[in-house]
């Protein structure tokens, strides 16, 4: 047995495939059941399809859940509409003979009738058909000229109908119907046999499916269908009004694409930061007519935004950056120094990328770097010049504070804080960030750890000084604070159906996540609940955002693009 679930945002649906024979059962039960609570779920549509993909019957759970499909020769005679083509008459007009084709994808009895204007049957006819292609036989040269109606039905429920032109010129006579039957399969001595292969299609407005179970009870079977809950979410709308909007692309400047982030002070500039050059496109107005962008390459970059990964604002014009390299200096150095971690750079465009100037140092226009991280995988913002690290190479979550940044392109660290959370362990998938997220409200950090398939969280409230810090690099830098902290509360917050966490996102009380492998983005609740999940085109999703305009934003670092989400209204 296969089993196949394809959710979709506010309607759900699972594809069940099962190999069956009429010998096996002659009816199926399916149970939807809450995962939550083993209540009856009423008002799932489950519909039972044919080998081809046919619908054959379409039933709604009742008030406990369920619904029933009954294969007798009755049942499938009173759903063959769905399964059955009446094709059109040849000849037509016609003196004397005229055929109608049909096609059935499921036996049923059929019965053809043939009636004048005024609504009199003048001759019908009755059989067991197979699947396959089969035809009536009408001989009406013994009725006058005239229009006649033909009408096909099954179990007394109509299936459809044809207007026969006859043009001859017979008398008050007999009408002659009789069945031609084709080469398909024929029916059973006692019933139709069903096709070898059946699907059942289970859909809810606030359900999926997530796990199936059967049973078959002397020729009966029973399908308990195991399904939970899910949320309209609103920045996810519906799959009838959501469109994916492409914002900007490699015309506009991005090359490999990893993160996103709005400037709080200018909302109106959306930050992007770019691995495979070492730097950010800023767009303002983006999504607008007036749009436009601005490419940066820091002169330094080669270290102080060597493949980066993330961005982080503060609630000033300042920003951080994570870079995952050991140092190697875009190459210069095989196997790098490990002598990596955070940076910070101003948006003010008058500094960013600006070299030289007067009072600056010479190592560009960063504002500051801490060390002792190497591959840094994902950053967030905490406090004032506080951030929280992501160490791949490490395999912890780092705390830095760059106090009192040393101006641009200078080196003085000595009042920098390095404290290593070792309880707070992550694993490192090369090429796909670990992106964070502070809840400064609660203190709750959560973290992407595409390498273990999870989302966990760090109580920034706990932990406490343990020992001096650990350093990858063979020479100690000074700085005010080199610790390590033990004793935090550290926990996983979602590892359910995860494949390659990467980007995340607070928003509403409500985190969303996207997953790396599978495309999709997640959306939870604060207790790590999922309320849903959507699927997107993208090819490589990483980092996003909930923008000023409350939509979702996102990355894709293989198309190289900047994807909004826009829920339009119904007629826009």
């Amino acid at each position: 047995m296969k089993y196949y679930c394809t959710m979709f945002t506010f309607i759900c649906c699972c594809v069940l495939t099962v190999s069956a024979t009429a010998q096996e059962f002659d009816s199926l039960t399916v149970k939807a059941r809450d995962n939550a609570d083993n209540a009856g779920v009423a008002g799932a549509t489950v519909k039972l399809l044919d080998d081809s993909g046919n619908l054959v019957d379409e039933v709604t759970t009742d008030e406990n859940g369920n619904a029933g499909f009954s294969f007798s020769t009755s049942s499938i005679g009173n759903n063959v509409a769905y399964t059955t083509g009446l094709g059109e008459p040849y000849p037509n007009p016609f003196t004397s003979h005229t055929t109608l084709p049909i096609s059935l994808r499921s036996p049923a009895r059929l019965t053809g009738a043939v009636y004048d204007l005024l609504g009199r049957e003048l001759a019908s006819v009755e059989g067991d058909l197979g699947i396959g292609s089969h035809s009536f036989d009408l001989d009406l040269s013994g009725v006058p000229a005239g229009l006649y109606l033909f009408h096909l039905s099954s179990g007394g429920k109509e299936i459809g109908s044809i207007r026969l032109n006859h043009s001859g010129s017979g008398a008050n006579g007999n009408v002659n119907l009789h069945i031609l039957r084709g080469a398909g399969t024929p029916p059973a001595a006692d019933k139709p046999a069903i096709p070898g292969t059946f699907s059942l299609v289970i859909s809810h407005p606030n359900y999926k499916t997530v796990t199936e179970s059967d049973i078959t009870i002397e020729g009966r079977s029973v399908r308990f269908i195991m399904m939970t809950r899910v949320e309209l979410i609103p920045e996810f709308g519906t799959d009838q009004n959501r469109v994916f909007t492409v914002i900007a692309d490699a015309r506009s400047g991005l090359d490999v694409p990893r993160d996103l982030e709005f400037n709080p002070v200018h909302p109106e500039q959306l930050w992007v930061v770019n691995r495979a050059f070492d730097g950010t496109v800023t767009y303002w107005n983006p999504g607008t007519a007036e749009m436009t962008s601005l490419r940066v390459r820091d002169l330094y970059a080669n270290h102080f935004m060597e493949e980066v990964s993330a961005i982080a604002f503060s609630e000033t014009e300042l920003f951080a950056t994570s870079q995952e390299s050991v140092n190697t200096y875009d190459g210069q150095l095989p196997g790098g120094n490990n002598f990596m971690g955070p940076a910070l750079w101003t948006a003010d465009t008058a500094i960013y990328s600006k070299d030289g100037l007067e009072d600056w140092g010479e190592l560009g226009s960063h504002l500051d770097m801490l060390h002792a991280s190497p591959n840094g995988m994902g950053i967030a913002h905490d406090h004032d010049n506080a951030y929280w690290y992501a160490d791949g190479f490490g395999g912890n979550i780092v705390y830095y504070d760059f106090q009192q940044d040393h101006g641009p392109g200078h080196d003085n660290h000595r009042d920098g804080i390095i404290r290593r959370y070792v309880d707070a362990r992550i694993q490192r998938l090369p090429n796909v960030p670990s992106h964070m997220i502070l809840d400064k409200e609660s203190g709750w950090l959560y973290i992407c750890d595409p390498g273990n398939r999870r989302v966990t969280r760090l109580n920034t409230k706990t932990g406490s000084y343990s020992g001096s810090g650990e350093t990858f690099f063979p020479d100690y830098e000074e700085v005010f604070e080199f610790s390590t902290y033990t004793g935090a509360t550290y926990e996983v917050f979602a590892n359910s159906n995860l494949s390659h966490p990467s980007g995340i996102a607070l928003h509403n009380g409500r985190i969303f996540v996207t997953d790396n492998e599978t495309g999709e983005i997640i959306a939870y609740n604060l207790t790590g609940k999922e309320l849903n999940r959507i699927s997107t085109n993208a090819q490589s999703i990483m980092g996003i955002e909930i923008g000023p305009d409350g939509k979702i934003w996102y990355v894709d670092a293989e198309a190289n693009q900047v994807v909004r989400i826009d829920v339009k209204d119904v007629g826009d």
